[in-house]
C-alpha cells in the first residue's frame, strides 16, 4: 500500500501501458484521476473503482490543448485538493502500413500532431500540476519515454524519436530546477511492448523486434508498470533526473 492517501494522474489512461499503470497504482492504495482523448478512459476506472481502496475518478481531456489541461488540473485540485504523482503516458506513434513512416512521407501536419501529443502534453500537464504538487508538499513526476530515444530508432518514425527525445532532455531540465521543492522527475524508457501502438506493426516487423531482444520476448504492462510505480515511491525519494530502460537487454547502458 505504497500509495496509500497518495492522488496520481496518468495520461492515456484508457488502455494498454497506462491502464496497466493505474491497475498498479489502485492496487497498492493509491487514488486516481485517469485520464484520456478516449471515451473508454470511464469504463476502464469504473471496473477499477469497484475493486480499490482509494477514489478513481476519469475526465476526457487532450493533454496537448493548454485549456483543457488547465480544466483538468482545477477538477484534479476540486476533486482531491493536490497531487502527489504524475504521470504523463498519452503518446502516439503514426505507422504506414505497419511499418514507420519515412522522412520523405512524412506531412508537416502529421509532424506538428505527433510533438504535440508526445512532447508539448507533457510540458503543459508538468507546468499545470505545480501547484497542487506544491500543495502536498512535493511530488514524483514520472515521463513515458521509449527505447528509441536512447539508441539507434529502425523501427520508429523521425517525429516519434524527435519527440521522445525532447521528452528526455525536459526530464532532465525539470529534474534540476524542480528537486529544490522535493519534485522529483524522472522517466521510463520501455523497449518492445505489448501496446496497441506494437499491434500497429506488420508481422514482419514485430518478428525482426523480438529477434533484437536477448530475452526473446516482448514485455508487457505489468513490467512497465512496476517501473514507473518504483519511480512514483517513496522508496525513490533520492532517483532524479534518471531514465529507466525496460527493454530487456535490448539497449544496454
Amino acid at each position: 500500500m505504497r500509495f496509500q492517501d497518495k492522488v496520481v494522474i496518468v495520461t492515456g489512461a484508457a488502455r494498454g501501458l497506462g491502464l496497466g499503470m493505474c491497475e498498479r497504482f489502485a492496487a497498492e492504495g493509491a487514488s486516481l484521476l485517469m485520464t484520456d482523448v478516449l471515451e473508454e478512459v470511464h469504463a476502464s476506472a469504473g471496473r477499477l473503482a469497484e475493486a480499490s481502496r482509494g477514489r478513481i475518478v476519469s475526465r476526457v481531456s487532450d493533454a496537448s490543448d493548454e485549456a483543457a489541461v488547465l480544466q483538468l488540473m482545477a477538477y484534479a485540485r476540486d476533486t482531491f485538493g493536490k497531487v502527489h504523482v504524475l504521470v504523463n503516458n498519452a503518446g502516439i506513434s503514426p505507422k504506414n502500413n505497419g511499418r514507420k513512416y519515412l522522412l520523405e512521407e512524412t506531412g508537416f501536419d502529421q509532424w506538428q500532431q505527433v510533438l504535440a501529443v508526445n512532447l508539448n502534453g507533457p510540458f503543459l500537464m508538468c507546468k499545470g500540476v505545480l501547484p497542487l504538487m506544491r500543495a502536498a508538499g512535493g511530488g514524483r513526476i514520472v515521463n513515458i519515454v521509449s527505447q528509441a530515444s536512447r539508441g539507434r530508432a529502425e523501427f520508429t518514425s523521425a517525429h516519434y524519436v524527435a519527440s521522445k527525445s525532447g521528452l528526455v532532455g525536459l526530464t532532465r531540465v525539470l529534474a534540476s530546477e524542480l528537486g529544490p521543492e522535493n519534485i522529483t522527475v524522472n522517466a521510463v524508457a520501455p523497449g518492445f511492448m505489448r501496446s496497441a501502438l506494437t499491434d500497429m506493426l506488420s508481422d514482419e516487423v514485430r518478428g525482426r523486434m523480438v529477434e533484437r531482444i536477448p530475452l526473446k520476448r516482448m514485455g508487457d504492462a505489468v513490467q512497465v508498470a512496476s517501473a514507473v510505480a518504483y519511480l512514483a515511491s517513496a522508496e525513490a525519494e533520492y532517483v532524479n533526473g534518471t531514465v529507466l530502460d525496460v527493454n530487456g537487454g535490448t539497449i544496454m547502458r
